[in-house]
């Protein structure tokens, strides 16, 4: 079954990866396949003097929160550049969100454009997070450029969310929402307004930041 698949990812290798299944009719209810997000870390491919590859790039992604599992799972994966294209080919082993087991996969990923929004015309790029161990909550909101991308876990209740800034309309239009995602919308969709790392809005902490031109 097809899914709509984004995956937002930081300079500082924070994650949200949210997967949700295409539907086929405008009136049928969208439907989570994956949502999770962590930290990755990577190790780029080599090339020779020919520029052949020699080493595919290798990649680790932690789930720190994940709709599968409350269990800090890991997958890791070799990254193939597909000549001439903006594509890579991904193969490696991860566990089945099925059946939770360590089987083999492969997929084709496409690296977008980043867009600058808002009047400074600058690159925005940050990360927060939410965690409280009473309550068994842990979430994660990351944008990048034109996007937004929150998974959030609140004991057993899953809720994302995806925004996609509106070019033409200078607006963010809400692409993808599931459960109660509670955040700081006026933050979280103010263009112009800089984050700095250690700042708080309600349950929310920033933990990353970046803006460049």
């Amino acid at each position: 079954m097809l899914n709509s698949t984004l995956v937002l990812t930081s300079a500082g290798k924070h994650y949200v990866d949210v997967r949700v299944f295409l539907t086929t009719s405008p009136h049928e209810s969208q439907k989570l396949e994956w949502g999770f997000a962590g930290t990755s870390q990577s190790a780029p491919p080599q090339f020779d003097k020919d520029n052949k590859l020699v080493k595919p790039g290798h990649s680790k992604w932690n789930h720190w929160v994940d709709n599968k599992t409350v269990e800090e799972v890991q997958d890791e994966g070799y990254m193939y550049p597909i000549e001439g294209s903006n594509e890579v080919r991904e193969t490696g082993s991860m566990a089945h969100p099925d059946t939770g087991k360590i089987t083999p996969y492969e997929e084709i990923w496409i690296d977008l454009e980043l867009v600058k929004v808002g009047e400074k015309g600058k690159y925005a790029s940050w990360v927060m997070k939410h965690e409280d161990s009473y309550s068994k909550t842990r979430g994660m909101l990351c944008r990048i450029g034109e996007w937004v991308q929150g998974v959030l876990r609140i004991g057993d209740e899953i809720s994302v969310v995806r925004y996609k800034w509106d070019t033409e309309n200078s607006q963010w239009q809400l692409k993808l929402s599931m459960g109660r995602f509670d955040m700081p919308r006026d933050v979280v969709l103010e263009t112009d307004r800089e984050l700095s790392v250690g700042e708080e809005f309600g349950d929310w902490i920033v933990v990353e930041s970046l803006y460049w031109s």
